[in-house]
């Protein structure tokens, strides 16, 4: 009697064994790389001067970003990421509809009139900077995380980011280069304080890591922070060939390949 009891035991000490084993590591880490495309958005009412509307560049500031992720299962449902990484952010502020600069006078001058159109810049503005990003992400497994299978997730979170250096400022006024002295911007207090500076937003996103540890993710994020320090009802000084510029916030979307190098360690 007691060899068969010992042998129960065994058999479901060794179930719980196998069971254990078949369940996915709460734990996962990593590195990610990613595509991100950012852009600034404005308030109402900014032009350039002469009354000219303005639009963001979609694509004004394209870099392929680096990070490091760990990431948490508390459930098979619910789980918390954190990762730290650097991208360049900002984008480009361009003059709305710059293709129709050029006026036709006659049938004979269109051709040539629309020729160069094409070849007049618009008039924009370009802020850039380098910095660390760390997102803090919220993750829901809405099909949950089985051995064996893959893992879908939808991810909401924060994010600070810290601009690392000068910033990069580039300005086209009237058709041609009006090269931007960071230096100077830097030695005039109320200038500097325009700069951009420390960056809060969210985040939100979905992904898939497959079995083997790879992943694939989509996100876009949303600045909630004026890139100007100014006081109310101020605007900006820092590029003279805009009117009424007081809120400028920072935007992007992303797509990223990662890996999880925990999988290496299981069996």
């Amino acid at each position: 009697m007691k060899v068969i009891k010992k042998t129960l035991v065994a058999g479901v000490l060794a179930c719980s064994a196998l069971n254990a084993q078949a369940e996915v590591d709460a734990l996962s880490y990593g590195i990610k790389a990613a595509y991100s495309a950012s852009y600034l958005s404005a308030n109402q009412g900014a032009k350039f001067k002469g009354d000219k509307e303005m639009s963001a560049k979609l694509l004004g500031n394209q870099f392929i970003a680096g990070s490091l992720y760990v990431e948490y299962a508390f459930n098979d449902y619910i789980g918390l990421g954190l990762e730290a990484g650097y991208m360049k952010q900002g984008g480009v502020l361009k003059e709305k509809a710059a293709e129709n600069k050029a006026t036709t006078t006659s049938p004979e001058t269109s051709s040539a009139s629309t020729d160069t159109a094409t070849k007049v810049k618009e008039d924009s503005i370009e802020i850039t900077t380098n910095g660390i990003i760390v997102p803090l992400s919220l993750y829901v497994y809405p099909l949950g995380r089985e051995e064996g299978e893959g893992i879908f997730k939808l991810a909401f979170g924060l994010s600070a980011y810290v601009p690392v250096g000068d910033p990069d400022l580039k300005q086209i006024k009237n058709g041609t280069d009006a090269q931007i002295d960071v230096s100077k911007v830097l030695a005039d207090t109320d200038k500097k304080k325009q700069l951009p500076g420390f960056d809060f937003a969210i985040h939100a996103g979905m992904a898939w890591e497959f079995p083997v540890g790879l992943s694939m993710e989509a996100r876009g994020s949303f600045g909630l922070m004026n890139r100007f320090d100014l006081e109310k009802d101020k605007t900006q000084t820092v590029f003279d060939d805009i009117t009424d510029l007081k809120v400028l916030k920072n935007n992007y979307f992303s797509f990223s390949l990662g890996y999880n190098l925990a999988t290496l360690f299981c069996d």
